[in-house]
């Protein structure tokens, strides 16, 4: 799993899920793609109650390399533009939260906590987690948007002891956000948040 990346994610809460109640929870692999740059797998996940899906989630992973001739349709990890977009908020993310979010989380990839081992990859140093990154983000912008559905393409690393912007702005769609790092012009993580009608 070391050697695949998350490209994508889609998150959608179909309604709350309660402490008291028994939850089914399960994992699939829903579709495969070749693509220019590799092999993409969706990894599908929901958790069920008394047949009722309250929550699902598609998680796109690549494996860079050479496994076959692109698909016809094959899919851009990409999402509008959101120019001049206002700042919400920035932070300082300082370093050594990698190894105890990874305890909590089970992504162990040393890529997150030592920056020795992120160099061997070609990384400035190790970066945060993206999951470690985003609940901050979602939750600067909770008081100007709502909804149950969250996309988000992974772009680029979080570094560690730099300081992190998030800039959004609504669109017909819903609530654009851009999350980005001290020293890179373009975002790391491209978000949006928006109702899911058919719940």
């Amino acid at each position: 799993i070391f050697r695949s990346l998350n490209t994508k994610t889609r998150i959608i809460s179909h309604q709350e899920i309660r402490t008291d109640e028994a939850m089914t929870i399960s994992c699939r692999m829903t579709e495969r793609r070749f693509v220019h740059n590799g092999l993409e797998l969706n990894l599908a996940s929901t958790i069920e109650s008394q047949g009722r899906i309250l929550w699902e989630c598609v998680q796109t992973f690549l494996y860079r390399g050479r496994f076959g001739q692109a698909d016809q349709a094959e899919r851009q990890n990409e999402m509008a533009v959101i120019d001049d977009a206002p700042l919400i908020d920035e932070w300082f993310l300082p370093e050594g939260l990698g190894f105890k979010f990874a305890k909590i989380s089970g992504d162990s990839n040393g890529i997150h906590y030592n920056a020795s081992y992120a160099k061997l990859f070609g990384f400035e140093r190790d970066f945060a987690q993206p999951m470690l990154v985003l609940p901050k983000a979602l939750e600067l912008i909770s008081g100007k948007a709502n909804g149950n559905r969250l996309d988000i393409c992974f772009k680029g690393p979080v570094y560690y002891q730099r300081r992190v912007q998030v800039r959004g702005a609504s669109i017909d769609e819903g609530f654009r956000f851009n999350i980005s790092c001290e020293g890179n012009p373009k975002p790391c993580i491209c978000g949006l948040l928006a109702n899911q009608t058919d719940c």
